[in-house]
Order: structure tokens, then C-alpha cells, then sequence
């Protein structure tokens, strides 16, 4: 009996541990800061949802950026070819989650293509990257921290881009969300 006993106390002191690990997520931020004039918070994070192809320079990449209490995200993706069609404000990133919700956000300005040109492997590859920002409510970046986003969706122009997300990339995301709310 007093054996058993002891068995299930480390269990719960184990039990314990685990939960305080898994709480302390350990945050790396592109940059964070105080603005020592305003005290203001700043601190912003990049995840991969597509990383750089080497054959066609193609990449995806979603930051989460904080100042204060306001929140934006940072969408930066290149895609293969010439584009002329420019992403207008108001144009939407949707984010689908394992629960089944989706969270849309809406572009705050207008963003001019970018072409750019390169010379891999005796070939041109030509792109064409996009860098965007999105206004994002503390609510939505909850939902992004709690659940798995499972797919991501923009509109450019008339066209849209969708990409199912890999499940690292997910947890990234998420991680991400919970580092920027803390």
C-alpha cells in the first residue's frame, strides 16, 4: 500500500513537470523590443509556410508582429514568373484551422509586384514577391495560438494562391502566435 502510494505521488509531481515544460515555450523573435521614448512593446516573428524552392526561388513566409496591443500580419511570398497584378487593400489572407474555422484578414494597403531575376544552375529564373500587411484582432491571433491552421489562401488581384500547411510549419505558426500574445 505505502509503495503504491509513493508510485502515484511521483507520478503527480511528474505530471506536474510535464504540464510547467510544456507551458514555457521557448520564444525566438526577429526582433523585440522597447521604444524608449513611447515604453511601447515591439517584437515580431517569421514562419516558413513554404520554404524556398531551390529550382524556382518560389517561398512563402507569415510574420506576426505586436506594438503594444496592436497586431498585423506580415505576408511574404515570391511565385514563379512575371506578374503585373498588384494586391489591393482590402484584398484577404485566410488562415482554415483543424477546428474548421477560418480566420480572414484584409490587406491595409496597396502592393506593388516585385519581379526579380536570377541566375540558378545555368538557368533565369524570374519571380515575382509580394510583401503585404494585415490588421489582426488579439481575438483572431487566440484562435491562430489554440488550433492548427491547416491551410492558407490569399488573393492577389483576381488570382488565389492556396497552400495546404505541413504540420511543422503549423506548430511553428502557432508557437508563433503564442509568443506574440505573451
Amino acid at each position: 500500500m505505502r509503495r503504491s502510494l509513493q508510485i502515484l505521488i511521483l507520478i503527480l509531481i511528474g505530471g506536474l513537470f510535464l504540464q510547467t515544460a510544456q507551458a514555457q515555450i521557448k520564444c525566438k523573435y526577429d526582433y523585440e523590443e522597447n521604444d524608449p521614448f513611447t515604453g511601447k512593446l515591439i517584437r515580431g516573428t517569421t514562419t516558413a509556410i513554404f520554404p524556398t524552392s531551390i529550382s524556382t526561388r518560389e517561398y512563402w513566409e507569415i510574420g506576426f508582429d505586436r506594438l503594444n496591443d496592436t497586431y498585423t500580419v506580415t505576408n511574404n511570398i515570391s511565385i514563379a514568373g512575371k506578374s503585373n497584378k498588384y494586391l489591393y487593400q482590402g484584398d484577404s489572407l485566410m488562415f482554415a484551422t483543424k477546428d474548421g474555422s477560418i480566420i480572414t484578414c484584409y490587406a491595409n494597403e496597396k502592393v506593388n509586384p516585385e519581379t526579380q531575376a536570377e541566375r540558378v544552375m545555368n538557368r533565369d529564373i524570374i519571380t515575382t514577391k509580394y510583401v503585404s500587411t494585415y490588421a489582426i484582432s488579439r481575438r483572431q491571433m487566440e484562435a491562430l495560438a489554440r488550433t492548427a491552421v491547416t491551410s492558407i489562401r490569399i488573393n492577389i488581384g483576381e488570382e488565389v494562391f492556396r497552400q495546404d500547411i505541413k504540420s511543422r510549419h503549423s506548430k511553428n505558426l502557432m508557437q508563433d502566435a503564442n509568443c506574440i500574445l505573451q
